[in-house]
């Protein structure tokens, strides 16, 4: 018979989202023991195992934990918690499957590939602002306006709003991740970013383009199209879920690279370029965690997860669980066998841009692996220290 979690004597655990000052986010998740597959957080339950994270987020009887963690935030205006599940990314059932398997259309290897002749000409205009000397903080100068840019041009709207769409999710995000002091603003945000994508919206079904708007507004499953709010909260959801995310993930690719030289080199193959992107989302992904909440009593294993628990799954420690590959600590971008890892999530939520996210990477490591030979640190980097996606806010490099 299952034990509910609190009386089934799992061991303790520090926060996963705990970062002591100047210490690399994957310092922690070495740090993370695997003599559990599960742990307490208070009156959370935190799932390290890889096997269990898998089967939670394989589970439709959990739901996203994002809303409940708002609504547990002192401070938290009820009216942005409803804005917010309004939005793709947090829907659940079968209003969420109907939803996906539409847009799913749209997000495709194939369709993703159109824009990889974009994603290198934005790179190689960035690296164009490196200084002769090599010497820049590789986050203002290349990654933090890569993926706003990219984006821009896949959904079809002009370059010149890559800062307004960078700001308004900025904006947004902070106040998701318990900024209350930003409420407001983030509420002025979301309607800033409607307005703008319905005039862009509008513009499409008229005239569509091969953009990915164009896309959302076309496809169409046996369940029949989007309404016109839904490509809206899809295409927010991609401007939302794709820049802070790239950004981050593809500076910390930079951070290890630069540890690394001989795996920098080795890019120049195009096989390494695709396995040290899935390295580095194992070994580092940005999503530190996923939330999820129980709608009625599940068992796991032998303990029981009551319903309305927070669910807390570590993904970066579930991608170094022992049970998953051999080194797990170990980053190791020639791994001839690909793990499963959770930098993506899994399952009915797995990330829905994946493919998109995937080129991107591999495209700016190729340009700038094509431009430069070597790249070394030239200072400590600085690390975000709050909110679910993780990274560098400095990042001061040299590239030769």
């Amino acid at each position: 018979m299952a034990n509910v979690f609190s009386e089934a004597n799992l061991p303790a655990t520090t926060n996963p989202s705990d970062l002591p000052d100047g210490e690399c986010p994957w310092h922690r998740y070495q740090r993370a023991g695997h003599d559990s597959w599960a742990f307490t957080l208070g009156p959370a339950i935190v799932v390290r195992g890889h096997e269990e994270a898998r089967a939670v987020l394989n589970d439709r009887r959990f739901i996203q934990g994002i809303t409940k963690a708002m609504e547990d935030t002192p401070g938290t205006d009820p009216r942005f918690i409803e804005r917010r599940k309004q939005g793709f990314l947090l829907r659940d059932g079968a209003d969420h499957r109907r939803m996906r398997a539409i847009a799913s259309k749209a997000f495709t290897p194939r369709a993703a590939d159109r824009f990889r002749p974009v994603m290198r000409d934005v790179m190689g205009a960035l690296a164009d602002n490196v200084p002769a000397d090599g010497v820049c903080d590789a986050v203002q100068t290349l990654t933090h306006a890569y993926p706003t840019t990219v984006i821009c041009a896949v959904l079809g709207a002009p370059t010149a709003d890559v800062e307004l769409f960078s700001e308004l999710t900025e904006t947004i995000l902070n106040a998701q991740a318990g900024s209350p002091e930003h409420l407001d603003d983030a509420l002025a945000a979301h309607e800033q970013l409607d307005e703008y994508l319905l005039r862009l919206i509008a513009e499409r079904e008229r005239a569509p383009e091969e953009d990915l708007l164009s896309d959302l507004i076309r496809a169409e499953t046996e369940d029949g199209k989007l309404t016109r709010e839904e490509v809206l909260s899809a295409a927010a959801s991609v401007i939302m879920a794709g820049t802070d995310t790239t950004r981050n993930q593809l500076a910390i690719a930079l951070h290890l690279l630069a540890d690394h030289p001989d795996d920098w080199a080795a890019l120049l193959d195009e096989g390494r370029l695709e396995s040290t992107v899935e390295e580095v989302l194992r070994f580092a992904p940005i999503g530190h965690i996923l939330l999820r909440v129980p709608t009625e009593d599940v068992d796991l294993h032998d303990v029981t997860i009551p319903t309305g628990t927070m669910v807390i799954l570590d993904v970066g420690g579930a991608n170094r669980d022992p049970q998953l590959l051999d080194g797990p600590n170990d980053f190791d971008p020639a791994r001839t066998s690909r793990s499963q890892h959770l930098g993506f999530g899994h399952g009915h939520k797995f990330c829905l841009g994946a493919n998109l996210a995937r080129a991107e990477l591999v495209e700016g490591l190729r340009v700038l692996r094509s431009r430069f030979p070597t790249v070394e640190h030239w200072g400590p980097t600085q690390w975000r220290r709050v909110g679910f996606v993780q990274g560098p806010v400095a990042l001061p490099l040299r590239f030769r």
